[in-house]
């Protein structure tokens, strides 16, 4: 390794170390607002869906385990996102086992089968995202993403 990669990897390794502790400070900081404000469960399924939607998975994941716990909101659609949500902000085995118990409850969810696909993926666990990917595609209820899920598998074995 050249010098100059040994200081390019110092500076991606700081890089990295300074957006966790941001990220841990934001963490923080959405916490005491949230305790400081109490917001109601309109208010804090609306503040989960925001931060979800702005890909900070944290704070949507904190949000969501309020609305989930606090006011005992477990449909399968808080649970998907709430799952999601743990998923990738670091708690992965929390995510999965999340988005899992969407299934013993509606076991024929097609989001929940398909975001399964997904995670499983990202962790590169290949044999078992195409298993939900297969599951998912025969899925009779929730054509659309049966669709997607077909898709997704074409497109991976053409890939092969």
């Amino acid at each position: 390794m050249g010098k100059g990669e040994h200081g390019m990897r110092f500076g991606i390794t700081i890089a990295i170390l300074i957006t966790v502790a941001i990220g841990g400070l934001s963490f923080g900081i959405a916490r005491y607002e949230v305790e400081k404000s109490k917001p109601n469960k309109e208010q804090t399924y609306t503040l989960a869906n925001k931060y979800y939607d702005a890909g900070d998975f944290v704070n949507a994941a904190s949000l969501y385990e309020r609305y989930y716990n606090e006011f005992e909101m477990r449909e399968p659609t808080v649970r998907i996102d709430y799952g999601y949500s743990l998923f990738k902000s670091g708690k992965r085995d929390e995510g999965l086992m999340m988005t899992k118990s969407v299934l013993d409850i509606d076991p024929q969810n097609g989001a929940a089968q398909f975001n399964l696909a997904f995670m499983y993926f990202e962790i590169d666990k290949k044999e078992q995202a195409i298993d939900w990917l297969k599951k998912c595609a025969v899925n009779t209820r929730d054509t659309d993403i049966a669709s997607r899920a077909r898709a997704a598998l074409v497109e991976l074995t053409q890939q092969k």
